[in-house]
């Protein structure tokens, strides 16, 4: 129970925060964005790791959500994501996907 009400919380507050602060550094651009150069792309491979971090600091568990790849491998999903949904924010691919390896155990 712990765990949802953590999860839900970094959904509450990441969407709060795409409505109240003018600046969340990479993670408010749009895949699309994050995809069309490698600069981007490295940019956004470090928001998107430390956005992962952050989100395991909160949820309760012996294992890590994610545990089941390294950390390209998260990137290679965040990319086939982002590719599926070029309008959506980083943040929001973020969130998502962080909620489905929880979700599954992986």
């Amino acid at each position: 129970m712990r765990t949802l009400i953590a999860i839900v919380l970094l959904i509450i507050l990441s969407s709060a925060a795409l409505t109240q602060t003018p600046d969340l550094g990479f993670g408010k651009i749009s895949c699309g964005t994050w995809l069309e150069s490698s600069t981007n792309e490295g940019r956004g491979a470090e928001w998107f790791l430390g956005f992962w971090s952050g989100g395991n600091a909160l949820v309760d568990g012996a294992d890590s959500v994610g545990a089941s790849t390294d950390a390209n491998g998260l990137i290679e999903d965040a990319k086939a994501r982002c590719r599926a949904s070029e309008t959506s924010r980083l943040i929001e691919i973020g969130t998502e996907m962080f909620e489905d390896y929880r979700q599954s155990g992986r």
